[in-house]
């Protein structure tokens, strides 16, 4: 069995022995669209091995469209995460307490997610040491030396 994908529709194809000649020939057993289900009809002709075959097909197709999906919408998820950081700076004093749970439950999630995708936290920038008032910095004073 065969399964091919033109567009939206989804064609299932059966090779055929042919009794004059002896050489298969692909015969279409049915077409479906590939949001709807497959139709009773379709299923009827197929066997058991088949209907498995369609069913893992249909699934991976699924979750390949998903993916695809959700690919489109990371491309621009860095640029929307600057302009949320962007306005969170501006207003975030206006945030209702219920909208900043939620903003936070919101984080988290996003970070939960890609530590589980193996995504491990960046080192923090470290910040300069600032010397106490009236103490000597030693180090900065070998640096200026050298």
């Amino acid at each position: 069995m065969l399964i091919r994908e033109q567009g939206r529709k989804i064609k299932v194809i059966q090779r055929v022995k042919a009794a004059d000649t002896g050489r298969f020939r692909q015969r279409v057993v049915g077409t479906f669209v590939a949001n709807d289900p497959v139709p009773a009809s379709l299923l009827e002709l197929l066997d058991k091995s088949e209907r498995r075959a369609l069913d893992a097909w249909l699934d991976a197709n699924r979750n390949a469209a998903e993916i695809e999906r959700a690919r489109a919408a990371l491309t621009d998820a860095s640029t929307q995460l600057a302009s949320i950081v962007d306005a969170l700076a501006i207003a975030a004093d206006t945030l209702a307490p219920t909208e900043a749970d939620r903003v936070w439950e919101q984080i988290h999630a996003i970070a939960r997610t890609l530590r589980r995708a193996g995504h491990r936290r960046p080192r923090r920038a470290c910040s300069p040491r600032i010397s106490v008032p009236g103490q000597r910095d030693l180090i900065d004073e070998l640096e200026m030396t050298d």
